[in-house]
C-alpha cells in the first residue's frame, strides 16, 4: 500500500528551501547543468545508519544509479541533452520513513533562438551578404568576404545545420554555406549566427556575422472551424505537480494513471486529471477534489480564451513545451465537433495503450493501413516515428478521477474549454462498441462534471 506523507506548511517550506529534514539531509539542494546536459552526484546523509531512504525522478532526461539506500550515501545522476531552446527543470524527491527532500535540477536551453549578437560596420572582415533566408530544403549560399591581404580571418557556426567549406583563410575570399534541411518535424523557422573574425582575435568588436533564418516544413494541421483557422497540438497530455510545475506528457500514449489518486495541495507527483478550469488562476488549482466545487469561472462562462485556460495562464510555464513562443489553449466543443466531422478517426491502440487516433487535414492512408472508422480499439500502432512524422494526434484513454477515486473506464474523456450550466462542462468521449459503449466518438454536455479529474490536450493556433 501506497503511503501519503502530510506536512505542517512550516516544514514543506523548509525542507523546499533548504533540503534537510531531522532525519535526512540532502546535498546540493540545486543543480544547473548546460543544455548538452552532464552528471553530477547527490550525497544523501541520514541521523542514523539505519534510515532507509528512496529517491524518485518523473523526467525521463534525469537518470540516477540508484533509487534506494541505507543510511547515508551517494547518488550519481546523468542529465540527458536538452533539445529545446528553453532552459527546463525537475525534482528529486528523496523520503524516508517520515520526511520528503527535494532537489532540483535544471537543464539550460540550447538559445538557438536567442537575441542576435549586434554587428559592428568597422570589423576588419567584411561580408557582402549579412543575412540569409534559407527554405525549409536548405541549400548552398555563396558569400564574398574582404580583408586585407596578409590577415588570417575563421569561419564558425554556432548551429550544427550549417557548414562552411572553409575553416581558416586570409584575404578576399569566397565561402560557401551549407544549410541542412529541416527535420521532417520541425515547423518553425530556426536561426542561426555564422561568425567570422581575426583568427588570434578575442574582440567582440572585429567580428562580423551572418543571420541565417531557416524556414520549417510544413506542418500537418487540424482545420477547426469554417473561417479555416488551423491548430497543432502538443505532443502530449498536460502534467501538473505542486509548486505550479507544468509540462507535456513524454509521449502522446503517457498517462500517469494511479498516481491521480493521490492528489491533495502536499503531493509531489504529477498528475493529469484536473477538474475543469483548473489552471491555477484564482487559486483554482489543479489538486483540487471538493465534490461540489465550481471551478474556474462560477456560473455559466467558457474558459475559452480567459486565464482559467490551461494554455492561456500557463504557455510560458510549461518546461519542455517545442519553442518558448507559443500561446497554448483549450479547443472548444464546437473546435473539436468540426474536426470529427471533416477528419479521419479511429479506435485504436498505441505502444499497447488504447485511445483515439485522429488524423491531420489531408491525411493519406499508409499503405497496409486498414481500421473500421472508431468502432473498436483493434487498430494497434507501435511505430511512434510514423505519428510523429505524419502529424496524427493520439489521446489516450487516461481514465478519469472521481474525488480521489481513479478509475480507468472503457470511455475515453477529454476536457473542452466549453461551459454547460453552473457546474456543467463540455468533454470530448469516445468508447468501443466491444467494449460496451456505443462505439462513437462525440463531445457531450454533462450539468454536473466540473469536480471530476479528465485529462487536457492543449493545441495551438498556425497560420499556413
Amino acid at each position: 500500500m501506497r503511503k501519503t506523507i502530510l506536512f505542517s506548511a512550516f516544514m514543506l517550506v523548509m525542507m523546499t528551501a533548504c533540503n534537510f529534514s531531522s532525519t535526512i539531509l540532502v546535498t546540493p539542494g540545486t543543480k544547473t547543468l548546460p543544455a548538452e546536459g552532464g552528471e553530477f552526484t547527490v550525497s544523501v546523509t541520514t541521523d542514523v545508519e539505519t534510515n532507509e531512504w528512496t529517491a524518485e525522478c518523473d523526467s525521463t532526461w534525469l537518470h540516477m544509479d540508484k533509487t534506494s539506500g541505507v543510511g547515508s550515501g551517494k547518488v550519481n545522476v546523468t542529465v540527458d541533452a536538452n533539445p529545446y531552446s528553453t532552459t527546463q527543470s525537475t525534482i528529486i524527491r528523496f523520503r524516508d520513513e517520515d520526511n520528503l527532500v527535494q532537489v532540483i535540477v535544471m537543464r539550460e536551453g540550447t538559445g538557438e533562438s536567442g537575441e542576435k549578437p549586434s554587428q559592428n560596420p568597422n570589423a576588419p572582415v567584411k561580408v557582402d551578404v549579412s543575412e540569409i533566408q534559407a527554405p525549409a530544403d536548405g541549400g548552398t549560399f555563396d558569400v564574398q568576404v574582404t580583408a586585407a591581404a596578409d590577415l588570417k580571418w575563421s569561419v564558425s557556426s554556432n548551429a550544427s545545420w550549417v557548414k562552411s567549406n572553409i575553416g581558416v583563410e586570409k584575404g578576399n575570399k569566397k565561402i560557401t554555406l551549407t544549410v541542412d534541411a529541416a527535420p521532417s518535424t520541425t515547423y518553425d523557422p530556426t536561426e542561426a549566427v555564422v561568425t567570422i573574425k581575426p583568427q588570434t582575435s578575442t574582440s567582440d568588436d572585429e567580428k562580423t556575422y551572418i543571420y541565417i533564418t531557416r524556414a520549417g516544413q510544413p506542418a500537418p494541421v487540424f482545420t477547426i472551424d469554417d473561417k479555416g483557422r488551423k491548430v497543432m497540438f502538443a505532443p502530449g497530455n498536460l502534467q501538473y505537480s505542486v509548486g505550479n510545475i507544468w509540462r507535456f506528457a513524454d509521449h502522446q500514449y503517457t498517462v500517469i494513471g494511479d498516481d491521480n489518486q493521490y492528489i491533495s495541495a502536499t503531493n509531489y507527483n504529477y498528475i493529469d486529471l484536473f477538474g475543469w478550469g483548473t489552471s491555477g488562476y484564482n487559486e483554482c488549482y489543479p489538486y483540487l477534489f471538493a465534490a461540489d466545487a465550481q471551478y474556474g469561472p462560477t456560473g455559466e462562462e467558457d474558459i475559452e480564451g480567459t486565464e482559467y485556460d490551461w494554455g492561456v495562464y500557463n504557455s510560458d510555464k510549461i518546461q519542455n513545451s517545442p519553442n518558448k513562443n507559443y500561446k497554448w489553449f483549450t479547443l472548444s466543443s464546437m473546435d473539436w465537433n468540426y474536426i470529427f466531422e471533416h477528419n479521419v478517426t479511429t479506435l485504436g491502440s498505441f505502444n499497447g495503450v488504447p485511445g483515439l487516433f485522429v488524423f491531420p487535414d489531408g491525411w493519406e492512408y499508409i499503405s497496409g493501413m486498414t481500421f473500421d472508422n472508431y468502432t473498436s480499439f483493434s487498430y494497434s500502432l507501435d511505430n511512434e516515428d510514423i505519428v510523429t512524422e505524419n502529424g496524427i494526434l493520439f489521446l489516450p484513454n487516461a481514465g478519469y478521477r472521481n474525488l480521489k477515486e481513479y478509475n480507468v473506464g472503457i470511455y475515453g474523456q477529454y476536457w473542452t474549454s466549453t461551459v454547460y450550466g453552473a457546474k456543467g462542462a463540455g468533454i470530448i468521449e469516445f468508447s468501443s462498441k466491444n467494449s460496451g459503449g456505443d462505439g462513437e466518438v462525440y463531445t457531450l454536455a454533462d450539468p454536473n462534471i466540473r469536480p471530476t479529474g479528465l485529462p487536457v490536450r492543449l493545441a495551438r493556433e498556425v497560420n499556413y
